[in-house]
């Protein structure tokens, strides 16, 4: 069995977080959201997301984001992009090998996302594990993006 999963316009955002409890200092994180459009699965038109959380970027702000790469490893290796898509009752694994941002305007950028949803993992085995490329747009808010990025430049041994 094959899905359409088609994402559509997404969003950008960053936040610090810590964790003392597993010695997480202060950090920068971004996060995507990518609404995908709706699809049917199991007979049922669904609507969910993907979520790609904890991302560290080794930048400081959205204005150094346009024209870079980043790749990543897969989980559970150090560095691995949180990824999820929720069906079938469950959150299945997606794993991100690149972002590449494209163009930014200020409120938008580009992006082609390099992906793996993981359906077997949670026991969706009629879907399989799919790779998928996606070129997409993130809209952000540069006030939230700056907050964030000031509030992280605030913690020594962060980014400077």
């Amino acid at each position: 069995m094959t899905l359409a999963l088609n994402p559509a316009k997404g969003r950008l955002g960053a936040r610090v977080f810590e964790n003392p409890h597993i010695g997480l200092k202060p950090t920068l994180f971004y996060d995507i959201e990518l609404p995908l459009e709706p699809f049917v699965y199991e007979g049922e038109l669904r609507r969910t997301s993907v979520r790609l959380d904890f991302i560290t970027l080794d930048v400081i702000g959205w204005q150094e984001l346009a024209g870079r790469s980043f790749d990543f490893p897969k989980n559970p290796a150090p560095g691995y992009i949180d990824g999820s898509i929720y069906l079938g009752d469950v959150h299945n694994p997606v794993h991100v090998g690149t972002i590449h941002f494209g163009q930014c305007d200020g409120r938008q950028l580009a992006a082609r996302i390099e992906l793996m949803f993981d359906f077997e993992y949670e026991g969706l085995v009629e879907l399989g594990v799919v790779g998928a490329s996606w070129d997409i747009v993130l809209e952000f808010d540069p006030d939230q993006i700056d907050a964030a990025a000031t509030e992280a430049r605030d913690f020594t041994g962060l980014i400077s």
